[in-house]
């Protein structure tokens, strides 16, 4: 490679997008679930199954395509302390959430219910935080009273820390199909998205976003106990809340990482480059 091919390549790999608004620093662990529970965040939290937690059959993800599998829960949800609790579980280094006072869940769900057109009595997700309390982040969606909660920030259960509601279309409506979820918090304002429409708000009040310690659990709750039946795919955890058009895309099907803008050249750098090529040229 000559040396103005160097000093285009360098500068391309340097700049940030103009008007990105979450960028590849602000996903701080993503699965796909596509054949494995590495994460593609680029931040090495690769999950580890847990308790008969495994990978689907290919097409049995969120948009059943080939080559899209999900985290397979099994059919039955853990209730109990002597259930096995499918789950899956990785280390994700949550400061930069605490730092912001802001975070997103994004991820699509399958919920089997509990067999026999009823809510499970099972939660989505837990990452567990620093204290007394561990009720880092955690949901139910839904709950057995049909129920849809996100928590966050402890203790349990209300008020600053927690938002619920029955979902739009009934207590049953979120079974034995795939949904869309954002769960997001940003300095005290709390929202629940589903299939890309805001479903729940609380302006201002929520709690603060807690310290954590990083432990993530897919599947189960934050004592790895009242796990889902069902699926999960497209887990991402996000250092700042996502937007509408964000949140619109990933409803709509797009992939996770193809809603981060890929970086383009600021003006000064435009400007230079092209004195770069003008040089290049006279030479």
């Amino acid at each position: 490679m000559n040396k103005f091919a160097t000093i285009l390549t360098v500068s391309a790999l340097t700049i940030a997008g103009a008007n990105a608004a979450v960028t590849a620093g602000n996903l701080l662990a993503f699965y796909d679930f596509n054949g494995s529970t590495n994460d593609g965040s680029g931040n090495g939290a690769t999950g580890t199954l847990v308790d008969g937690a495994v990978i689907s059959a290919d097409g049995q993800g969120y948009n059943g395509a080939p080559g899209n599998s999900a985290l397979d829960l099994g059919g039955a949800s853990g209730n109990v302390v002597t259930d096995p609790h499918q789950r899956m579980t990785s280390t994700v280094n949550m400061s930069s959430a605490t730092a912001n006072n802001s975070f997103a869940l994004s991820f699509w769900q399958y919920n089997a219910g509990n067999g026999a057109g009823g809510n499970a009595q099972s939660s989505s997700f837990g990452i567990i935080s620093t204290g007394a309390d561990t009720r880092g982040i955690g949901s139910h969606a839904p709950w057995s009273n049909g129920q849809l909660y996100f928590d966050h920030g402890g203790p349990c259960c209300g008020g600053a820390n927690r938002r619920n509601l029955t979902p739009p279309g009934g207590a049953t409506s979120l079974l034995d199909s795939w949904h869309h979820f954002v769960l997001q918090v940003d300095n005290g304002n709390k929202q629940i998205w589903l299939d890309g429409d805001m479903i729940n708000e609380q302006l201002t009040g929520a709690a603060a976003v807690p310290s954590f310690t990083n432990e993530v659990i897919v599947g189960a709750q934050f004592n790895s106990i009242l796990s889902m039946p069902g699926r999960l795919d497209e887990f991402a955890i996000w250092d700042v809340a996502l937007d509408p058009s964000e949140i619109g895309a990933l409803a709509a099907g797009a992939s996770t990482t193809s809603i981060i803008p890929v970086p383009e050249p600021s003006s000064s750098l435009l400007a230079l480059l092209g004195g770069l090529l003008v040089v290049r040229r006279r030479r």
